[in-house]
């Protein structure tokens, strides 16, 4: 045959091995590594570990696959996914034994129409919190509120708070040559400041409130007086009393304010939260109540996906303060504290641009309201994830709830109250083991008395 096509004999015996491995004679390029079905197996086994997961198979992981099943002589069946879990779990080296070369993921997904990207790394609680039944059913509960309120744009808000560091960057030590470590005295840890933001729903920011763990405001923040609305705590994280006067002082009176301008003193206003411990203060609840404000919290593990602040305002602040921190070199104590709450307010204004703050709201399907636009997305998990059973246990859920229903309100306060009893009779109770109460008549046993004599 070769001689009537005049084809060489080693040309001839390549192309019957290509077609036997069914590929492309002629083809230029690496042979494939897979058979066609095998590949075709191996496709399903990518979608089949986002549903099981919902996470995605890392191309180390996807190789280590194809290694093992082509050491065993085995066709690529179902997404063995257990395998490739408990191999992350035992920390093993997923590299062992390679057969393939490592640009097998990058070939494999130009032909499949894959991708491969960096991925964004989230903790297991986010993509348990973020499957799509609970998504679905939180935002069809507000869906109902909202088209029965028919809240304004501008009397809708978002809450949340971001924390600065005040510590100083890495700092390296001069050490002679001879030596191999340095050493550096670790200092106390260093403070921090908390901010509480407040977004609104027609592109606006509310008055910006600190946190510091000071209990007076230190003199060279007197000239930021006007410009922060001002706490703190010996933590320096909020509490619900600072919460408590965030309502009353900050945000209440915005509000009306807000109401006044529209000309509509008794529109209903809507509050989203998430479901810190210390949204669980009664009073503040109560006073929102009072002026028609309702109060709605995300699901647990969900800001990510469904929170504004989180989804655009917060990390546009982050990147611009990131750019001017370069400026606190040179500045300690009180000093450095003071330039960093200039450089925040700075990136705050930069971040505050109409535009950007009215998309934080479209990509979590608020304003406008289109909860198909969340459900679709790429961090949401799929329903049928395989998570483990939990105990249901008896504390009180605030987290996906209407806060300022009275219902709510009063569970919050019955169990301060159940507390509050339960801390003041603690210590009072006797320890060790009960005594056996004698019976009438029963005379108590006496134990027989020993004498040692000495010899």
């Amino acid at each position: 045959m070769s001689e009537e096509f005049k084809i060489s004999k080693s040309s001839l015996s390549r192309a019957k091995r290509a077609v036997k491995e069914q590929r492309t004679p002629r083809a230029r390029g690496r042979p494939r590594s897979l058979l066609s079905e095998e590949e075709k197996q191996l496709v399903e086994c990518v979608h089949q570990f986002r549903r099981d997961y919902g996470e995605d198979i890392s191309n180390i992981e996807l190789t280590q696959k194809v290694n093992i099943n082509k050491k065993n002589f085995l066709h690529i069946e179902s997404c063995e996914a257990e395998q490739i879990i408990s191999t992350r779990k035992q920390k093993l080296d997923l590299q062992e034994e390679v057969i393939l070369d490592r640009n097998f993921p990058k070939r494999f997904c130009s032909r499949n129409n894959f991708l491969l990207r960096t991925p964004r790394k989230l903790e297991v609680q986010r993509i348990e919190g973020g499957r799509f039944d609970i998504l679905d059913h939180w935002y069809e509960r507000l869906g109902k509120k909202i088209e029965e309120k028919k809240y304004l744009p501008a009397l809708m808000a978002n809450m949340d708070e971001t924390m600065l560091s005040c510590k100083d960057r890495r700092i390296k030590v001069i050490i002679p040559v001879e030596r191999k470590t340095g050493i550096h005295r670790l200092e106390k840890e260093s403070e921090h400041i908390t901010l509480i933001m407040t977004l609104f729903g027609d592109a606006t920011m509310g008055k910006t409130g600190v946190i510091l763990p000071l209990q007076h405001l230190p003199f060279p923040l007197e000239d930021l007086a006007s410009s922060y609305a001002w706490g703190g705590t010996s933590s320096g994280w909020i509490t619900r009393d600072i919460f408590s006067g965030w309502v009353q002082n900050v945000f209440i009176p915005e509000i009306t304010r807000r109401r006044t301008v529209l000309h509509q003193p008794k529109a209903p206003a809507l509050l989203f939260l998430d479901a810190h411990d210390s949204r669980e203060c009664p009073e503040a609840l109560e006073w929102l109540k009072e002026v028609n404000v309702d109060v709605m919290t995300f699901e647990p593990h969900v800001t990510h996906i469904c929170q504004p602040l989180d989804v655009g305002f917060f990390s546009s602040f982050k990147r611009n303060l990131s750019r001017f921190k370069w400026q606190l070199r040179g500045f300690f104590g009180g000093e450095r504290r003071k330039k960093l709450l200039l450089l925040a307010k700075e990136a705050i204004h930069i971040a505050s641009y109409p535009d950007h703050l009215q998309k934080s709201w479209e990509k979590v399907g608020l304003i406008p309201f289109n909860k198909e636009l969340v459900l679709k997305g790429d961090l949401v998990s799929p329903t049928t994830l395989n998570l483990p059973v939990k105990k249901k246990s008896g504390r009180l859920k605030i987290a996906g709830t209407f806060l300022s229903d009275s219902e709510v309100i009063e569970a919050i306060r019955k169990r301060d109250e159940e507390k509050r009893k339960k801390d003041e009779t603690k210590g009072t109770k006797k320890r060790g083991r009960p005594r056996k109460k004698q019976k009438e008549g029963e005379e108590k046993e006496k134990t027989p008395q020993v004498r040692v004599v000495e010899q």
